[in-house]
Order: structure tokens, then C-alpha cells, then sequence
């Protein structure tokens, strides 16, 4: 069954569609292959609906804490806030999404964000901007 065109409110943002998830999640697989983790990571909220979708791809374990043998998974390195202790410290770190005013580049990404707010698709599809707080 085709993938039902959602109507977009705003221009100020990015939707990135389950149809592009589902594409990039096994396009990192693919790209990861062979690489030796002993299980995968990932922050609260943004990371963790990828990252148990790609444990379950690569047959990794979830880790409560990761080791430095561990995959660290995020949707996105926006400002880099969130991972750049674990870039510091030197974690393999993979992304979906890359935005060069991040404060570290992660080790693998597969797009570049530019100015627009991304929507993934488990988030509420409306304009980031407009929504209340």
C-alpha cells in the first residue's frame, strides 16, 4: 500500500517521512556491517525509536550504559549538545541527520540538515515553531 502524502503546514520545517527512515535505517545497516560492537546506545527521546529498530536489524544489545565498544545512535547531531561527551571520549557515534554547527562531527551520518527543523516521523507532524512549549 503506497504511503499517504501528509500535508505539510509550514516551510520552516523538514518532514522526514517513515519511507526515508525505513531506507536510511538499512542503508546504515549496510554501512556498519562488519564493524565489531558489543551493543548500541542511544539518548532519551529522539534516539531510542531508530536505535531499537537498528538492534534489532544488526542483532546488537541495548546498552543501559554504554562501553567504548559501543554503537552511540542519535537521530540527529543538531548542536551536538547531547553526544559531544561521548565524541570527547572517543564512542563511535552515528546519526541520521548532520548540522555543520554541531560542536563534532559524528563518525557516520547520512544527511546533512540545513536550516529547516526536521520532523521525524515519531514525532506529532506540526510546525515545531508554531507549537506550544
Amino acid at each position: 500500500m503506497p504511503e499517504k502524502k501528509k500535508k505539510f503546514p509550514c516551510s520552516c520545517c523538514q518532514y522526514y517521512t517513515q519511507k526515508q527512515y525505513e531506507a536510511d535505517i538499512r542503508k546504515i545497516t549496510r554501512i556498519l556491517k562488519g564493524v565489531d560492537f558489543d551493543g548500541i546506545w542511544a539518548p532519551p527521546r529522539g534516539g531510542l525509536t531508530p536505535a531499537v529498530k537498528l538492534s534489532h536489524l544488526m542483532n546488537l544489545p541495548w546498552r543501559k550504559n554504554p562501553t567504548k565498544r559501543s554503537l552511540i545512535f542519535d537521530d540527529i547531531a543538531d548542536t551536538g549538545k547531547r553526544l559531544n561527551a561521548y565524541a570527547k571520549k572517543g564512542y563511535y557515534i552515528v546519526t541520521i541527520f548532520y548540522h555543520r554547527q554541531s560542536s563534532f562531527e559524528p563518525n557516520k551520518w547520512l544527511r546533512e540538515k540545513k536550516d529547516k527543523y526536521i520532523i521525524f516521523p515519531w514525532e506529532k507532524w506540526q510546525c515545531a515553531k508554531k507549537s506550544p512549549a
